[in-house]
């Protein structure tokens, strides 16, 4: 009995544990707090010398920012002050990447300062076509944009008469894709083309341009063939499905008017109430009349709402307004290029800076190794 070993008691075991664990803990935190302690320092230290070197060097730096806004100067004191305006249209029958297209096409004409091309696609002079500056274009990318592309792609009805409660309708409410595809991939994966609604915004030394702008850009994107041929083919088809849903309308009104006239004169034979013990619900066929009815009536609202809203292959919602706005002189581009100069200018001195104190190092050590 006496030579038997003893069996350690589970309190000091864990007692071992947690001491053991407590002073790893606090070796982990220390190494850590020395760490951002070391951080900080040499963040610090760097803040201080480079004061330091914007101290020595200031005077090569305030002659690059001065340099660099001569350019800039000039050019806003010969040309003047820039204007802009923005318009915002609806980019109907998948005509926005041609949308786009033709905005980088007039930015490239401007930039090589083809006149002759501009005042004729936007009836201008040539003089007034030279004050074109740059246009820019971006979509209404808001939440409520994305929220209703992801419903109509998944959750709307097609522009048909079929009700939701029957068995197309049904399918066509499948859930399959909802699950398949989650809102925020969908809203991760859109395009700025893969909006409806896009803004314009022009950029020019005339006030007065902007009128006659607009009308030229609706103009060249509008007249694409292909556009045209789109537009062609789907009004064809809204129109059938319209003619098509008048037609039903008209065939469940008559239907009606039959079933009113033969409850009017008492006859209403197989719609008598009868007590019938069934697991299926009942039908009345005036009551399904009725429903199709009013799914006919609400499709022929989508439909006309449809059409609406597709009048135009660009359907200007806020045109550009008939003199433009003036920039302020802080949001003028030869600002932005004399900070980025003098960012420039920053970066060189630091890096002849650097090859100084390399060149330091290099004839320290060459000493060091004479001696």
């Amino acid at each position: 009995m006496e030579n038997q070993p003893k069996q350690p008691v589970s309190g000091e075991e864990k007692e071992v544990d947690l001491g053991l664990l407590f002073t790893v803990f606090t070796k982990v935190m220390h190494s850590i707090g020395a760490g951002l302690r070391s951080f900080f320092n040499w963040l610090f230290e760097g803040v201080i010398l480079f004061l330091l070197f914007l101290k020595r060097r200031i005077l090569l730096v305030l002659v690059g920012l001065l340099l660099s806004l001569v350019p800039g100067l000039y050019n806003y004191m010969t040309k003047g002050n820039q204007y802009y305006s923005t318009m915002t249209v609806r980019a109907n029958f998948g005509s926005a990447p041609e949308l786009y297209n033709k905005i980088d096409y007039f930015n490239s004409l401007i930039k090589l300062g083809d006149t002759k091309k501009l005042a004729d696609i936007f009836h201008l002079s040539e003089p007034e076509a030279g004050k074109l500056r740059t246009f820019a274009i971006d979509p209404v990318d808001d939440e409520l944009q994305a929220a209703e592309l992801y419903k109509s792609t998944f959750f709307d009805l097609d522009r048909s008469f079929e009700s939701p409660s029957t068995e197309a309708g049904a399918m066509l409410r499948d859930t399959s894709w909802q699950k398949l595809i989650k809102y925020a991939d969908f809203k991760k994966k859109l395009k700025n083309t893969d909006f409806p609604l896009q803004t314009i915004t022009l950029y020019s030394l005339s006030p007065d341009v902007f009128t006659h702008v607009s009308a030229g850009l609706i103009e060249t994107v509008t007249s694409t063939p292909s556009l045209l041929a789109r537009r062609q083919a789907e009004d064809s088809l809204v129109q059938e499905q319209a003619n098509l849903i008048l037609g039903s309308l008209s065939n469940a009104d008559t239907l009606m008017k039959a079933y009113n006239r033969k409850i009017g004169s008492g006859d209403r034979g197989a719609d008598v109430s009868t007590l019938a013990i069934s697991t299926q619900p009942t039908h009345s066929p005036v009551v399904e009349l009725f429903d199709k009815e009013k799914d006919l009536r609400r499709s022929l609202t989508n439909t006309r709402q449809h059409v609406e809203e597709h009048r135009d292959i660009l359907q200007v919602y806020s045109d550009f307004n008939a003199v433009g706005t003036p920039i302020a002189p802080f949001r003028e581009s030869f600002l932005q290029y004399s900070v980025w100069c003098l960012l420039g200018t920053i970066v060189l001195l630091l890096l002849f800076e650097g090859y100084l104190k390399l060149g330091e190092l290099e004839k320290r050590r060459s000493t060091a190794k004479g001696i």
